[in-house]
């Protein structure tokens, strides 16, 4: 009996984490629909990375929308998360593109590195990429921290960006993981396809959810007023 309710228990853990992912992942597509666009039909140079560079501006709203909808989705279990997505992202994407924007502007200089870097470029370049890489990867899990807070809480500007730091600093064992939850993202993206690092995107940011929880309740003990 004891295995029947283990098993059952697991199953429904598998159906509560791919859920949520299939249906942000439509959600994702839809949304990044001219990315993918530029990705698949424009050869890479300087100037089609601009382009590509634009086109990833929706990137800080879209994840917020993600985080509103798994949170309510483990909430509620609501089947209507599609929708809840899109009522998030239209009431709530003006915050997630300011919280967005300051990383999407480092952005441009690390892809503007990466494609010089790929073009024959002089060797001192190939000297920085471990430094860039460890830029990139930091940024990334602070970038989805404070996206994260705003799709949980109600905070000041700057408030969400000392709390992502505080927080991941208080938990260095989740910082760790959500490292190595990025380097996998990075290793999809550099090693295998961007194109199929964006499609895939929210099998990495549901579970992103779900392991930082402890980090959330502990925002929530200590800063938001009952």
């Amino acid at each position: 009996m004891a295995k029947k309710q283990r098993a059952t228990q697991v199953s429904q853990g598998i159906v509560n984490l791919l859920y949520p992912i299939t249906i942000m992942g439509l959600f994702t597509l839809t949304v990044l629909l001219p990315l993918l666009a530029a990705l698949y039909l424009l050869k890479l140079n300087v100037l089609t990375l601009l382009v590509i560079w634009l086109c990833l501006l929706p990137i800080g709203p879209l994840v917020s929308a993600i985080f509103a909808a798994t949170r309510e989705y483990v909430r509620t279990k609501s089947a209507g998360l599609y929708r809840y997505a899109w009522h998030f992202w239209r009431r709530h994407w003006r915050e997630g593109l300011r919280l967005w924007a300051p990383f999407w502007v480092f952005l441009l200089p690390l892809m503007l590195y990466g494609q010089l870097s790929l073009a024959h470029a002089p060797r001192f370049l190939f000297v920085l990429l471990p430094a860039v890489l460890i830029l990139g990867i930091l940024a990334a899990v602070i970038a989805t921290m404070v996206l994260l807070l705003a799709a949980t809480f109600t905070f000041r500007y700057s408030d969400y960006f000392r709390l992502a730091l505080g927080s991941l600093a208080q938990h260095l064992t989740l910082f760790l993981a959500d490292i190595v939850l990025v380097l996998v993202g990075v290793c999809i993206g550099l090693w295998v396809s961007p194109l199929l690092l964006i499609v895939l995107a929210t099998c990495l940011l549901v579970p992103f959810y779900y392991l930082n929880q402890p980090l959330l309740d502990w925002v929530e003990a200590r800063f938001v007023a009952r």
